[in-house]
């Protein structure tokens, strides 16, 4: 059993530990100028579950407060698109978001499409159970807790106990090949935990590598330089 607030600095399968998570509550960190913001996206379909954003600006996960939407308000899909493309036009602190992923299960792959055919580009969808492009885990949603667990060491998260819970609630094991696969939801679910939703927002914010923005060049301006001895001409 686990209290809120008294949990448990780390067992054998416990994936990301007390102390890791204790300790990217409390850091400092800054950011650069040209980070790209990107958003993580964990949806749900009604039920008890919550529709959670996240945002992930290096190795700032703190400073954009996250969203929630109960998903009993959200059992029509186009409430959600509507929110989501409100996100995609907001400026957070002089930034917009660069990338934003969401989890494909469910109806979530119309939602993507429809954002998408309203202009938004930068919108991908993530499939959880997808193959790992890492060696080391067995599908997408292990590889992209692992490279968060990774980041944890170095980045900075709000306290926020859902978001302290989820990061602390999912076991792992070792598959036959020795790859790591993190405790299935259902799974959760039969030991008492809820859904990780805050977990799997920021998660998804490791989905793929994001590169910084290229700076726009600037338009030539006049000038002038020689042409030829003793005369100008403008460029």
């Amino acid at each position: 059993m686990r209290v809120l607030g008294l949990p448990p600095r780390a067992d054998d399968s416990q994936f990301i530990d007390m102390d890791r998570i204790n300790a990217a509550q409390k850091r400092q960190v800054h950011v650069l100028g040209d980070e790209p913001l990107i958003a993580g996206v964990d949806l749900a379909w009604g039920g008890d579950d919550e529709n959670v954003v996240r945002f992930r600006c290096g190795n700032d996960a703190r400073s954009i407060k996250p969203l929630r939407i109960p998903g009993e308000k959200t059992r029509d899909a186009s409430a959600m698109v509507v929110k989501l493309a409100e996100m995609l036009s907001a400026n957070y602190d002089g930034r917009k978001i660069h990338t934003m992923f969401i989890d494909s299960a469910g109806i979530s792959g119309a939602v993507g499409a429809r954002l998408r055919q309203l202009g938004h580009s930068n919108v991908i969808e993530v499939n959880f159970g997808a193959d790992s492009p890492d060696q080391h885990y067995a599908y997408m949603r292990d590889y992209m807790w692992g490279k968060m667990k990774e980041w944890l060491l170095v980045g900075a998260i709000d306290a926020h106990p859902g978001l302290e819970v989820d990061l602390s609630g999912p076991g792992y094991s070792l598959d036959k090949r020795v790859r790591v696969k993190l405790e299935s939801k259902e799974e959760m679910k039969k030991r008492g935990l809820d859904s990780p939703d805050d977990g799997d927002a920021l998660a998804l914010t490791f989905a793929q590598t994001v590169a910084v923005p290229k700076p726009q060049k600037a338009a030539p301006s006049n000038y002038w330089q020689p042409a030829s001895e003793g005369s100008w001409m403008r460029g």
